[in-house]
């Protein structure tokens, strides 16, 4: 039964580790499975080297499913919740797209910081209770620091105060359109813009940082084209400025940026930074 208990918490905190670097990472799945790698090399090579000691066949087997067991069930579990590998994601052109442009909104990362914070909990009390050797302390201290995390990541997100995609239509971004985010955990491209006769890049996020330090996000979209496109039949609002007019020269086709502004009393944003995303 102990074997069990460890064999279980193993594969929890493996798990709550890699999603929650896979969603402080933007949820890049080739982070979540390298930190799997080298988590699964780490336990392999102390069973390697442990085998010269142990004489007995039956034993050597159980050390490796108790060692190397959980990382590969952690994979499983991450594997299944977020859709498999990222190389067989290349074959299938529409869900590389759909993952490179697709906005994982505050709700999202909610429902991740809590899950993190009660697995954290959760793991915490049962190493606690059913562990008698040093293990016990070892799991304990990892559950604190999941707790921590989970929760430096719900301070962060709860200071997002709202959330709305902005699309440009244009050469120039001289048509600007907004939609709603509301209470959607994720929001792609199909959700606010339906016709495939024209690519729709995104091209970056606005952050604006209001006097509290509660931020209000925009998300980018940019359909570069001189067509007159109709729009009527789609979710959109059409609006004539945005605080941060001045600077969206700073956003390219190209490349994907994330930048800062501070909003003043008179609602107009001063640029603050940015940083390259892709």
């Amino acid at each position: 039964m102990q074997y069990f208990f460890d064999f279980v918490l193993g594969s929890v905190s493996y798990f709550i580790l890699t999603y929650f670097v896979y969603s402080i990472f933007g949820y890049k799945k080739k982070i979540a499975y390298g930190l799997l790698g080298i988590i699964f090399l780490s336990t392999v090579y102390q069973f390697v080297s442990m085998i010269p000691y142990i004489e007995n066949t039956s034993l050597i087997i159980l050390i490796g499913v108790i060692d190397i067991g959980p990382v590969f069930f952690a994979y499983l579990i991450f594997s299944s919740l977020t859709g498999g590998l990222p190389m067989i994601k290349l074959k299938r052109k529409t869900k590389l797209k759909n993952l490179s442009t697709s906005v994982i909104t505050k709700r999202s990362k909610l429902q991740t910081a809590l899950m993190v914070i009660t697995g954290g909990f959760v793991i915490g009390l049962l190493g606690f209770f059913l562990i008698t050797d040093i293990m016990r302390y070892v799991v304990v201290i990892l559950s604190a620091v999941f707790v921590i995390l989970g929760v430096v990541l719900w301070i962060k997100e709860t200071k997002v105060i709202d959330e709305r995609i902005v699309l440009f239509i244009g050469r120039d971004k001289e048509h600007r359109y907004i939609f709603e985010i509301n209470k959607a955990l994720s929001i792609d491209i199909k959700d606010f813009f339906t016709n495939e006769n024209y690519i729709v890049d995104r091209i970056g996020e606005a952050i604006m940082v209001n006097d509290q330090n509660k931020q209000s996000i925009d998300y980018l979209y940019w359909v570069a084209t001189s067509d007159k496109v109709d729009v009527k039949e789609m979710p959109l609002t059409k609006i004539e400025h945005l605080p941060y007019e001045e600077e969206l020269y700073r956003y390219e086709k190209y490349h994907i940026k994330r930048l800062w502004f501070q909003e003043n009393r008179m609602g107009n944003a001063e640029f603050v930074k940015e940083k390259v995303i892709k």
